[in-house]
């Protein structure tokens, strides 16, 4: 499915260093999800560094769009 970035997921994802395959990876593979407010879900998991990422975004019937990262 074709993952589209909102502006203000593209300011976050570059002020955190968080990269288009590493939002990809928690997208495909989550740890955990949570439905969240407006549609939204929220993808937790952890990177191959160890590190944890958050990807807040809404799935529609054809694409996925990214909201937020951390």
């Amino acid at each position: 499915m074709k993952v589209v970035y909102s502006p203000h997921a593209r300011k976050r994802m570059k002020l955190r260093g968080i990269t288009a395959p590493q939002v990809r990876t928690i997208i495909d593979s989550p740890s955990a999800t949570v439905k969240q407010a407006n549609g939204r879900i929220k993808a937790v998991g952890t990177l191959a560094n160890g590190n944890a990422l958050m990807v807040i975004y809404k799935e529609t019937k054809s694409k996925i769009i990214i909201v937020t990262t951390y």
